[in-house]
Protein backbone atom coordinates (compact mmCIF):
# COMPACT_ATOMS: atom_id res chain seq x y z
CA UNK A 1 0.00 0.00 0.00
CA UNK A 2 1.23 3.21 -0.91
CA UNK A 3 -0.47 5.24 1.64
CA UNK A 4 -3.25 5.51 4.29
CA UNK A 5 -6.47 5.96 2.26
CA UNK A 6 -8.80 9.29 2.50
CA UNK A 7 -11.63 7.03 3.99
CA UNK A 8 -9.62 5.75 6.91
CA UNK A 9 -8.50 8.99 7.52
CA UNK A 10 -11.66 10.38 7.59
CA UNK A 11 -12.97 7.91 9.84
CA UNK A 12 -9.95 8.33 12.30
CA UNK A 13 -10.57 11.96 11.96
CA UNK A 14 -14.39 11.76 12.75
CA UNK A 15 -13.65 9.58 16.08
CA UNK A 16 -11.01 12.34 17.37
CA UNK A 17 -13.58 15.06 16.83
CA UNK A 18 -15.89 13.77 19.05
CA UNK A 19 -13.18 14.52 22.15
CA UNK A 20 -14.98 11.65 23.90
CA UNK A 21 -12.92 10.29 26.99
CA UNK A 22 -12.81 6.81 28.52
CA UNK A 23 -13.40 3.59 26.75
CA UNK A 24 -14.00 3.72 22.68
CA UNK A 25 -17.35 3.12 20.94
CA UNK A 26 -17.43 -0.29 18.73
CA UNK A 27 -17.29 1.93 15.15
CA UNK A 28 -14.64 4.03 17.18
CA UNK A 29 -12.74 1.08 17.78
CA UNK A 30 -13.30 0.34 14.16
CA UNK A 31 -12.41 3.16 13.00
CA UNK A 32 -9.41 3.64 14.83
CA UNK A 33 -7.75 0.10 13.96
CA UNK A 34 -8.17 0.75 10.42
CA UNK A 35 -6.23 3.71 9.95
CA UNK A 36 -3.30 2.45 12.28
CA UNK A 37 -3.29 -1.00 10.61
CA UNK A 38 -2.91 1.28 6.65
CA UNK A 39 -0.47 3.48 8.15
CA UNK A 40 1.76 0.23 9.40
CA UNK A 41 1.52 -0.79 5.44
CA UNK A 42 1.67 1.98 4.16
CA UNK A 43 5.16 2.90 2.29
CA UNK A 44 5.01 6.90 2.82
CA UNK A 45 3.01 8.62 5.56
CA UNK A 46 3.47 12.08 5.65
CA UNK A 47 3.93 14.10 8.54
CA UNK A 48 0.09 15.12 8.68
CA UNK A 49 -1.04 11.67 8.43
CA UNK A 50 1.58 10.75 11.13
CA UNK A 51 -0.22 12.78 13.41
CA UNK A 52 -3.22 11.62 12.67
CA UNK A 53 -2.05 8.15 13.57
CA UNK A 54 -0.68 9.13 16.47
CA UNK A 55 -3.47 10.66 17.83
CA UNK A 56 -5.38 7.71 16.83
CA UNK A 57 -3.11 4.96 19.08
CA UNK A 58 -3.03 7.58 21.98
CA UNK A 59 -6.82 7.56 21.82
CA UNK A 60 -7.06 3.62 21.98
CA UNK A 61 -4.21 3.66 24.91
CA UNK A 62 -6.16 5.88 26.95
CA UNK A 63 -9.50 4.33 26.09
CA UNK A 64 -8.52 0.85 27.57
CA UNK A 65 -6.32 1.79 30.74
CA UNK A 66 -8.71 0.75 33.01
CA UNK A 67 -8.77 -2.69 30.96
CA UNK A 68 -4.90 -2.99 31.85
CA UNK A 69 -5.53 -1.58 35.58
CA UNK A 70 -8.43 -4.24 35.76
CA UNK A 71 -6.11 -7.07 34.68
CA UNK A 72 -3.22 -5.71 36.62
CA UNK A 73 -4.89 -5.99 40.21
CA UNK A 74 -5.29 -9.75 39.32
CA UNK A 75 -1.80 -10.98 39.42
CA UNK A 76 -0.52 -8.32 42.37
CA UNK A 77 2.26 -11.27 43.92
CA UNK A 78 5.36 -10.64 46.11
CA UNK A 79 7.95 -8.74 44.53
CA UNK A 80 6.29 -6.75 42.19
CA UNK A 81 4.02 -3.58 42.61
CA UNK A 82 0.32 -2.95 40.71
CA UNK A 83 2.75 0.19 39.36
CA UNK A 84 5.56 -2.34 37.64
CA UNK A 85 2.33 -4.84 36.71
CA UNK A 86 0.35 -1.81 35.04
CA UNK A 87 3.61 -0.53 32.70
CA UNK A 88 4.13 -4.53 31.58
CA UNK A 89 0.24 -4.53 31.14
CA UNK A 90 0.43 -1.42 29.17
CA UNK A 91 3.64 -2.62 26.79
CA UNK A 92 0.58 -6.19 26.04
CA UNK A 93 -1.79 -3.07 25.58
CA UNK A 94 0.39 -1.47 22.79
CA UNK A 95 1.18 -4.95 21.28
CA UNK A 96 -2.27 -5.86 20.72
CA UNK A 97 -3.03 -2.06 19.44
CA UNK A 98 -0.62 -3.06 16.93
CA UNK A 99 -2.29 -6.23 15.35
CA UNK A 100 -5.76 -5.75 15.93
CA UNK A 101 -8.45 -5.26 12.81
CA UNK A 102 -11.64 -3.93 13.99
CA UNK A 103 -13.38 -5.34 10.93
CA UNK A 104 -13.29 -8.62 12.27
CA UNK A 105 -16.46 -7.70 13.99
CA UNK A 106 -15.08 -8.64 17.39
CA UNK A 107 -14.50 -6.01 20.47
CA UNK A 108 -10.63 -4.90 21.20
CA UNK A 109 -10.89 -5.31 25.21
CA UNK A 110 -11.55 -9.58 23.83
CA UNK A 111 -8.69 -9.79 21.70
CA UNK A 112 -6.26 -7.27 23.95
CA UNK A 113 -7.13 -9.00 27.12
CA UNK A 114 -4.61 -12.12 26.34
CA UNK A 115 -1.46 -9.58 24.98
CA UNK A 116 -1.95 -7.78 28.38
CA UNK A 117 -2.06 -10.95 30.11
CA UNK A 118 0.71 -12.25 28.38
CA UNK A 119 2.91 -9.22 28.77
CA UNK A 120 2.59 -9.53 32.67
CA UNK A 121 2.94 -12.95 32.63
CA UNK A 122 6.50 -12.23 31.52
CA UNK A 123 6.92 -9.86 34.45
CA UNK A 124 5.85 -12.53 36.63
CA UNK A 125 8.25 -14.60 35.51
CA UNK A 126 11.11 -12.06 35.14
CA UNK A 127 10.60 -11.83 38.75
CA UNK A 128 11.08 -15.52 39.47
CA UNK A 129 14.24 -15.82 37.60
CA UNK A 130 15.42 -12.91 40.02
CA UNK A 131 15.03 -14.18 43.15
CA UNK A 132 17.75 -16.81 43.56
CA UNK A 133 17.57 -18.52 46.91
CA UNK A 134 21.08 -19.59 48.24
CA UNK A 135 21.49 -23.06 48.51
CA UNK A 136 21.50 -23.30 52.06
CA UNK A 137 18.16 -22.25 52.09
CA UNK A 138 17.06 -23.99 49.39
CA UNK A 139 18.04 -26.83 51.40
CA UNK A 140 15.67 -26.07 54.37
CA UNK A 141 13.18 -24.75 52.97
CA UNK A 142 12.88 -28.49 50.85
CA UNK A 143 12.96 -29.71 54.30
CA UNK A 144 9.64 -27.92 55.57
CA UNK A 145 8.27 -28.39 52.81
CA UNK A 146 8.53 -32.28 52.94
CA UNK A 147 7.28 -31.84 56.94
CA UNK A 148 4.91 -29.40 55.87
CA UNK A 149 3.19 -32.27 53.55
CA UNK A 150 3.57 -35.42 55.64
CA UNK A 151 1.84 -33.68 58.63
CA UNK A 152 -0.85 -31.93 56.32
CA UNK A 153 -1.24 -35.67 55.15
CA UNK A 154 -1.33 -37.17 58.78
CA UNK A 155 -3.22 -34.39 60.44
CA UNK A 156 -5.95 -33.95 57.95
CA UNK A 157 -5.50 -30.00 58.14
CA UNK A 158 -2.42 -27.87 57.74
CA UNK A 159 0.15 -27.76 60.50
CA UNK A 160 0.90 -25.26 62.62
CA UNK A 161 4.40 -23.22 62.60
CA UNK A 162 4.75 -25.23 66.19
CA UNK A 163 3.88 -28.52 64.61
CA UNK A 164 6.16 -27.59 61.45
CA UNK A 165 9.09 -26.44 63.25
CA UNK A 166 9.37 -29.67 65.43
CA UNK A 167 9.04 -32.14 62.59
CA UNK A 168 11.72 -30.69 61.03
CA UNK A 169 14.07 -29.66 63.42
CA UNK A 170 14.33 -26.00 63.07
CA UNK A 171 13.56 -22.98 65.20
CA UNK A 172 9.76 -21.82 64.91
CA UNK A 173 11.34 -18.42 64.12
CA UNK A 174 13.23 -19.70 61.51
CA UNK A 175 10.73 -21.79 59.60
CA UNK A 176 8.66 -18.19 59.66
CA UNK A 177 11.54 -16.95 57.74
CA UNK A 178 11.37 -19.77 55.57
CA UNK A 179 8.12 -19.50 54.89
CA UNK A 180 8.62 -16.17 53.39
CA UNK A 181 11.31 -17.05 51.65
CA UNK A 182 8.45 -19.19 49.93
CA UNK A 183 6.03 -17.03 49.09
CA UNK A 184 8.56 -14.52 47.23
CA UNK A 185 9.43 -17.43 44.19
CA UNK A 186 6.85 -17.77 41.80
CA UNK A 187 6.31 -21.55 40.31
CA UNK A 188 4.82 -21.81 36.56
CA UNK A 189 2.57 -24.61 38.54
CA UNK A 190 1.42 -21.28 40.76
CA UNK A 191 -2.22 -20.27 40.59
CA UNK A 192 -2.82 -16.76 39.41
CA UNK A 193 -5.56 -14.68 38.49
CA UNK A 194 -8.40 -13.34 40.75
CA UNK A 195 -10.48 -17.13 40.68
CA UNK A 196 -7.44 -19.06 40.99
CA UNK A 197 -8.31 -21.13 37.99
CA UNK A 198 -4.96 -20.56 36.04
CA UNK A 199 -1.84 -21.11 36.50
CA UNK A 200 1.30 -18.97 34.99
CA UNK A 201 2.30 -22.13 32.48
CA UNK A 202 -1.11 -21.01 31.19
CA UNK A 203 -0.38 -17.72 29.97
CA UNK A 204 3.53 -17.52 29.42
CA UNK A 205 4.17 -18.41 25.89
CA UNK A 206 6.25 -21.15 24.93
CA UNK A 207 9.60 -19.18 23.28
CA UNK A 208 10.80 -22.90 22.32
CA UNK A 209 7.76 -23.50 20.14
CA UNK A 210 8.34 -22.67 15.89
CA UNK A 211 6.04 -22.19 12.88
CA UNK A 212 5.15 -25.57 11.46
CA UNK A 213 6.47 -24.16 8.25
CA UNK A 214 10.43 -24.15 9.33
CA UNK A 215 9.78 -28.20 9.65
CA UNK A 216 8.84 -27.76 5.94
CA UNK A 217 11.71 -28.85 3.57
CA UNK A 218 10.76 -28.31 0.49
CA UNK A 219 8.95 -24.87 -1.40
CA UNK A 220 6.51 -27.48 -3.11
CA UNK A 221 4.90 -28.44 0.28
CA UNK A 222 4.22 -25.42 1.12
CA UNK A 223 2.52 -24.75 -2.20
CA UNK A 224 0.41 -28.10 -1.35
CA UNK A 225 -0.70 -27.07 1.39
CA UNK A 226 -1.90 -23.54 0.34
CA UNK A 227 -3.90 -25.56 -2.07
CA UNK A 228 -5.37 -27.87 0.32
CA UNK A 229 -6.34 -24.82 3.02
CA UNK A 230 -7.76 -23.08 -0.24
CA UNK A 231 -10.58 -25.75 -0.17
CA UNK A 232 -11.50 -25.03 3.22
CA UNK A 233 -14.61 -22.70 4.65
CA UNK A 234 -13.03 -19.11 5.15
CA UNK A 235 -13.59 -19.29 8.81
CA UNK A 236 -11.55 -22.68 9.17
CA UNK A 237 -8.70 -21.99 7.31
CA UNK A 238 -7.96 -18.45 9.08
CA UNK A 239 -8.28 -20.52 12.52
CA UNK A 240 -6.08 -23.68 11.31
CA UNK A 241 -3.33 -20.74 9.84
CA UNK A 242 -3.73 -19.11 12.93
CA UNK A 243 -3.32 -22.22 15.00
CA UNK A 244 -0.75 -23.46 13.60
CA UNK A 245 1.45 -20.95 11.91
CA UNK A 246 0.68 -21.62 7.85
CA UNK A 247 0.39 -19.09 5.63
CA UNK A 248 3.07 -16.41 7.16
CA UNK A 249 1.42 -16.57 10.69
CA UNK A 250 3.46 -17.62 13.99
CA UNK A 251 1.38 -20.60 16.00
CA UNK A 252 -0.83 -19.53 18.60
CA UNK A 253 -2.54 -21.22 21.59
CA UNK A 254 -6.01 -22.12 21.91
CA UNK A 255 -6.65 -18.93 24.06
CA UNK A 256 -4.68 -16.71 21.75
CA UNK A 257 -7.01 -18.05 18.73
CA UNK A 258 -9.97 -17.23 21.20
CA UNK A 259 -9.01 -13.97 21.87
CA UNK A 260 -8.33 -12.95 18.21
CA UNK A 261 -11.47 -14.39 16.70
CA UNK A 262 -13.80 -13.28 19.83
CA UNK A 263 -15.14 -16.58 20.74
CA UNK A 264 -14.57 -19.29 23.42
CA UNK A 265 -12.02 -21.78 23.19
CA UNK A 266 -14.33 -24.75 22.96
CA UNK A 267 -15.63 -23.29 19.20
CA UNK A 268 -11.95 -22.28 18.53
CA UNK A 269 -11.42 -26.36 19.13
CA UNK A 270 -14.35 -27.27 17.25
CA UNK A 271 -14.05 -25.45 13.95
CA UNK A 272 -10.11 -26.66 13.73
CA UNK A 273 -11.12 -30.38 14.58
CA UNK A 274 -13.28 -30.23 11.68
CA UNK A 275 -10.96 -28.43 9.46
CA UNK A 276 -8.09 -30.87 9.99
CA UNK A 277 -11.10 -33.95 9.49
CA UNK A 278 -11.97 -32.12 5.81
CA UNK A 279 -8.50 -32.36 5.21
CA UNK A 280 -7.47 -35.67 5.79
CA UNK A 281 -10.24 -36.67 3.91
CA UNK A 282 -9.24 -35.35 0.59
CA UNK A 283 -6.71 -36.48 -1.87
CA UNK A 284 -3.61 -35.11 0.04
CA UNK A 285 -4.78 -36.51 3.44
CA UNK A 286 -1.58 -37.94 4.04
CA UNK A 287 0.64 -35.05 2.91
CA UNK A 288 -1.40 -32.88 5.49
CA UNK A 289 -1.43 -35.51 8.49
CA UNK A 290 2.43 -35.46 8.16
CA UNK A 291 1.84 -31.48 8.54
CA UNK A 292 -0.63 -30.68 10.91
CA UNK A 293 0.67 -33.99 13.42
CA UNK A 294 4.08 -32.93 13.28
Amino acid sequence: MSGVSPEALDGARAVLARGRRGRLLPDEEVALSIVLQEAQEAEDVPPDVAAVVQAARERFVEGNMGLVVSIARRYVQPGISLDDLVQEGTIGLLRAIDLYDGRRGFRFSTYATWWIRQAIAQALTRTRRDVVLPRGIAAELARVEVQRRELEQALGRQPSMAELAAASGIDELRVRELQGYARSVLSLDQAVGEERDVTLADIVPDRDAEPIEETIEHADLRTVIAGALAHLEPREREVLAFRFGLEGNEPHSLEDAAAYFGIARERIRQIEARAIARLRRGDLAPVLRRVLED
